[in-house]
């Protein structure tokens, strides 16, 4: 009888420090903008190649303090491609890094040293590409901005053709109709 209550003892010991083991470790990323494609009720138009670069993303911010530890990007083309993560505030670029597409529409992450963001402050993610899936609604309104999702905002979707001007700067021209999520970032809320 003895035998028997130790090992529950041991059991429920291994048991309860694993459980907290897993609770401490597990850590919760939010992907804003992919999000997006998985949206019922949308069409999504596949471009693969324009005749000019575009840079085109979202301006966003954040309701809580945390950092963001990965860029990503979905393109139907494979290539590299550069991706910009900005401090809209001062319009000013906080990282930008080449991205490897290495299969059409499949999703690519690129680990980065971790960026605080902080909840006053707008800022603002962006892919240079000839290249994006279109996404808009069937009856042809507007997407609602700010969207809401996770423990980011999403205040709009901007593009821009490139020039050898304006490509080191996030794109000043917000559109509602059509959208392309193809640039996202991964972001750690702080507790």
């Amino acid at each position: 009888m003895k035998t028997k209550v130790l090992y529950f003892l041991i059991f429920s010991y291994l048991m309860s420090s694993t459980s907290c083991k897993n609770d401490i470790e597990q850590i919760v990323e939010e992907d804003p903008v992919f999000y997006l494609l998985s949206q019922p009720n949308i069409i999504i138009d596949t471009v693969t190649s324009t005749a000019k670069k575009w840079d085109y993303g979202f301006a966003f911010n954040t309701t809580k303090k945390g950092n963001v530890q990965k860029l990503g990007l979905v393109l139907p083309v494979v290539g590299k491609f550069k991706v910009k993560l900005f401090a809209l505030s001062n319009d000013s670029i906080l990282i930008e890094k080449e991205i490897e597409s290495k299969k059409s529409g499949s999703k690519n992450f690129l680990d980065i040293k971790s960026i605080p963001l902080s909840t006053n402050s707008e800022y603002g993610i962006s892919v240079n590409a000839n290249s994006f899936y279109k996404m808009r609604k069937p009856d042809s309104t507007n997407f609602a901005f700010p969207m809401k999702i996770g423990n980011i905002n999403l205040l709009s979707f901007n593009e821009q053709q490139c020039t050898s001007q304006n490509c080191d700067k996030f794109p000043k021209n917000a559109n509602s109709l059509v959208i392309a999520p193809c640039v996202t970032i991964i972001f750690v809320p702080e507790d």
